[in-house]
C-alpha cells in the first residue's frame, strides 16, 4: 500500500475507531492454512483484562468500512467468519476462518474488534 493511503488510513482510522486505553489490542497474525485450503489464520490478542474478556466481539470489518479506509474489498471476504477462542492455557486469540478454499495470494482484511466502550480496526 503507498505511503500517502496508509497515512490517511490510519487517520481516517485515528478518529473513527478510538483505541481502547489500557485494554485490549490486536497483536500479529498467523495464517495457518495455504493456498487452496479453506483459510485460517489465528490474530493474539494482547493485554486482556477478565471484566473485560467477556464483553469483546470481533468482526471482519463491514464493506462500507474497507471504502472508507480505501482498502479493497474481495466479495470473498463476506463468507469468512472471525470468532474469539481461547488457547489451551486460557490465553484469547481472534481465529478468522473461510468455508472454502482461498485461491487469491494476498488478502487485505480488516479486523474490528469491540469492547466495553470502544473499537479497534486493524489492517491484516
Amino acid at each position: 500500500m503507498p505511503k500517502p493511503v496508509s497515512k490517511a488510513c490510519l487517520l481516517l482510522v485515528a478518529f473513527l475507531f478510538p483505541a481502547l486505553a489500557d485494554a485490549a489490542s490486536l497483536g500479529r497474525v498467523t495464517v495457518n492454512s495455504t493456498l487452496g485450503q479453506p483459510f485460517d489464520a489465528e490474530i493474539n490478542l494482547i493485554a486482556v483484562e477478565k471484566e473485560e474478556k467477556a464483553s469483546l466481539t470481533v468482526r471482519l470489518a463491514p464493506q462500507e468500512i474497507f471504502r472508507q479506509v480505501n482498502v479493497d474489498y474481495v466479495p470473498l471476504l463476506s463468507t469468512f467468519r472471525a470468532s474469539i477462542e481461547n488457547h489451551s492455557n486460557g490465553s484469547p486469540y481472534i481465529r478468522i476462518v473461510s468455508p472454502q478454499p482461498v485461491s487469491e495470494p494476498l488478502l487485505h482484511i480488516l479486523i474490528e474488534l469491540s469492547g466495553l466502550s470502544a473499537r479497534v480496526l486493524r489492517e491484516y
